[in-house]
């Protein structure tokens, strides 16, 4: 039994193959259709000077916001996907006087574990398209009114009074515009209400500091798309990094499940997974996470060397409160920190994915791609027609680590970010 409480099937083994060398139903890899390459995009977007770690699309998909780890937020018009246009560029710190008897806050602690992360997957567009927050290192949330892109201004700052000391890693508006989720480094999120943006107000504490021993850090949110229930992606030492919370009242919300990647028995206490990126399909029904578990095995003679294992996992959410977990897409070589039965165990529902760290994860707007990027310079796409089988259709040769994707809302694009911006076109759908 799984840490969802799923009891997943036995898989028997072709003579002489090895388990991560095997698909669901026992059959060879090198007999599974091999997925079409595309190695030239529509157009790369210049301009930022560190590597891009957000990038998400307007409503209506004329402008597309990109961030770099320098604080630096550029707006682009993409009517036109074969010549994007640079519009507006938002710098860091960009704030007026600090209010009558408000003290100047302290200097915001960077962690140093959190450096790739120290701007985050931190942009988020109102449902309406007129409203763009983006999260800083400095540990706040500027709020800026982007109705006319190119002379876009600050409408209002989260944080900067409130005297917050960790950098902001992750925000997300509602579906409904009404409520902002932002989490910070230091292991805190809240949930503000943005009815008024000029004027926001935390309305919900969800996690504090006092609540957690150990290092742990909010890494990702994300709002399943009728606004009910909240997704938290964290780095949580020995726990699992996966949190859902019910928001069927906001002013209270309750934590409904915990969940994430399989722990090995034998590293309970060197066992210290986190969360990367969270996406919910659109019809709600199904929530996508990439994943690292690191460990270690101490021993009376002295320590081993860490192991890594670097999956996208895709649980059924249809009981927010009982997330089932459908399918592990899992990196070339198998899972490396799992013991064999519990590969055995798993094997039914494990595909074999990418070389290295995946960074980030997006469902298409019609729910049936999967977009999976990491460190191995390769964004995946899925089929996920059939969520308990995903079957990988389409690579994108990137020329470097991409650390964030995002789709257009007609999903005829997809862009992908990291030492640079790729805008790609892979309109001929998944099937090739």
């Amino acid at each position: 039994m799984d840490d969802t409480g799923q009891t997943p099937g036995e898989l028997a083994l072709p003579p002489g193959v090895p388990l991560d060398r095997v698909s669901p139903r026992g059959v060879p890899l090198d007999r599974v259709p091999e997925p079409r390459l595309l190695r030239t995009p529509a157009a790369r977007l210049g301009g930022h000077s560190g590597t891009v770690l957000a990038a998400v699309f307007s409503p209506d998909g004329q402008v597309l916001a990109t961030g770099d780890d320098g604080g630096t937020t550029r707006l682009w018009d993409m009517r036109d996907p074969h010549g994007p246009i640079r519009t507006a560029t938002l710098p860091p710190g960009r704030w007026g006087p600090a209010p009558a008897g408000q003290p100047e806050p302290r200097p915001a602690r960077r962690s140093a574990w959190a450096q790739p992360y120290g701007f985050g997957r931190s942009l988020t567009f109102s449902p309406d398209g007129r409203l763009l927050a983006a999260g800083y290192r400095e540990g706040t949330v500027v709020i800026w009114d982007v109705t006319h892109p190119e002379r876009a201004t600050q409408v209002s700052v989260i944080g900067r009074w409130q005297r917050r000391i960790g950098a902001v890693q992750a925000v997300a508006f509602s579906p409904d515009g009404r409520l902002l989720a932002i989490g910070w480094d230091d292991g805190t999120a809240s949930l503000w209400s943005a009815a008024d943006p000029r004027r926001p107000v935390e309305i919900a504490p969800l996690l504090r500091r006092r609540h957690w021993i150990g290092r742990n850090e909010i890494l990702t949110v994300a709002f399943r798309p009728d606004g009910r229930v909240l997704a938290i992606g964290m780095f949580r030492e020995g726990r699992r990094p996966v949190l859902l919370w019910d928001l069927a009242d906001p002013t209270r919300p309750a934590r409904v499940a915990t969940t994430g990647p399989p722990k090995n028995p034998w590293t309970q206490k060197t066992w210290t997974p986190w969360t990367h990126s969270l996406t919910f399909s659109p019809d709600g029904l199904l929530l996508a996470a990439s994943c690292t578990a690191r460990s270690q095995r101490i021993g009376q003679y002295g320590s081993g060397p860490p192991k890594y294992d670097n999956t996208v996992l895709l649980w059924n959410v249809v009981d927010p409160a009982r997330p089932v977990r459908t399918a592990t897409l899992t990196q070339r070589g198998g899972a490396r920190i799992l013991t064999t039965a519990q590969r055995r165990a798993i094997a039914s529902t494990m595909f074999t994915g990418h070389a290295d760290w995946v960074r980030a994860v997006r469902v298409s707007p019609d729910g049936q791609v999967l977009a999976t990027a990491g460190d191995d310079r390769q964004v995946m796409l899925w089929d996920i027609a059939n969520p308990a089988a995903p079957r990988p259709a389409v690579v994108l040769i990137e020329s470097a680590e991409v650390r964030t994707v995002a789709f257009s809302p007609d999903g005829r694009l997809l862009v992908a970010g990291g030492h640079g911006v790729s805008v790609w076109t892979p309109s001929s759908g998944p099937g090739g």
